[in-house]
């Protein structure tokens, strides 16, 4: 229902059929159905503001995957401004903007019909403890947590911890696996 929610914003109703009209009229380049909805992918640097990337608001995703992207301790800044900026753009920069059917200029569901509320953006964080004592290359996951919370993403638990697999030579693999749905903050 958010995907389809998300993809009906600025794309033309003929267009919502599988149907493009155009590259330019889809917020997502090379977006798919998946059921009722749309889903894409988007690589973005870290360095560049997500705007200069993506198209506007309505580009503001539902769900976020970032997989392994969390272990540099350099590049945690980045990453939570990339991170945070996708998560915050229904809300941030976008309300100037005409806000979508069923919301307000924040990106608050206004529905009035009974139907249940939009949840909050999503991103589903995944990564090892690669950090050890001492270390100034390896960052925490908590580290990249912390600056999600710093910068109104701190909604955060851990929804998955896989253990490792045991018996692999690979140093990487001696950690869990962690899982963390991280959100807006509640207002």
């Amino acid at each position: 229902r958010n995907l389809r929610h998300n993809f009906g914003a600025s794309v033309p109703p003929a267009a919502t059929d599988g149907a493009h009209s155009s590259a330019a009229a889809e917020p997502w380049p090379g977006a798919v159905a998946v059921g009722t909805g749309r889903a894409a992918v988007a690589v973005l640097d870290w360095t560049v503001p997500v705007g200069e990337q993506l198209q506007g608001c309505s580009a503001a995703p539902d769900v976020v995957l970032a997989a392994e992207c969390v272990w540099l301790a350099e590049l945690i800044e980045p990453f939570a401004d990339a991170a945070a900026a996708l998560l915050l753009s229904r809300q941030g920069s976008c309300s100037s903007a005409e806000p979508r059917e069923g919301e307000d200029r924040q990106g608050h569901d206004t529905r009035e019909d009974g139907q249940a509320a939009l949840p909050p953006p999503v991103l589903f964080l995944s990564s090892r403890e690669r950090a050890r004592s001492g270390s100034t290359t390896f960052a925490p996951v908590g580290a990249a947590l912390a600056a999600l919370a710093a910068r109104g993403c701190g909604d955060c638990r851990l929804v998955e911890r896989h253990e490792a697999g045991g018996g692999q030579d690979d140093e990487d693999e001696d950690s869990p696996l962690l899982v963390y749905a991280v959100r807006p903050d509640k207002p």
